[in-house]
């Protein structure tokens, strides 16, 4: 696996800032239809835990489909992703499924839910933040 040197060196936030529109677009899709709307809605927020060796920072998802990212990380998350720096940060910033499978077969990579919440919402993260 060839990992740039720029991958490596982006926090979080600099390879999440750039997506979150797009981000935004699929949660407001989703949220389109009726049912999803109130499922997701009695649900949030829903805080997520990104978490390296060199980087961290929590993903916040809102009702209204906006997304906040915060450089610290929550007390209470609802789902924990954690694993090698390099790897965490190429497949957000290429919203690479197929390396993301690998890494997580590889045990580079863990999705953690940690409450009942983050059970719930764990494939649709994935489907989002494109590990699926």
């Amino acid at each position: 696996m060839h990992v740039s040197r720029k991958a490596h060196m982006a926090t979080f936030i600099e390879i999440l800032r750039p997506i979150l529109i797009d981000i935004e677009s699929l949660i407001k899709n989703y949220l389109s239809d009726p049912f999803n709307l109130t499922y997701y809605n009695n649900y949030m927020p829903l805080k997520i835990n990104l978490i390296t060796q060199n980087d961290q920072c929590t993903i916040t998802f809102l009702s209204d489909g906006k997304i906040i990212i915060d450089h610290e990380i929550s007390m209470f998350p609802d789902i924990i992703i954690n694993g090698d720096d390099t790897t965490l940060k190429l497949i957000l910033q290429n919203r690479d499924n197929k390396l993301f499978r690998e890494a997580e077969e590889k045990e580079l990579i863990k999705i953690t839910p940690k409450t009942s919440k983050g059970e719930k919402f764990t494939l649709l993260v994935r489907i989002i933040l494109g590990m699926f």
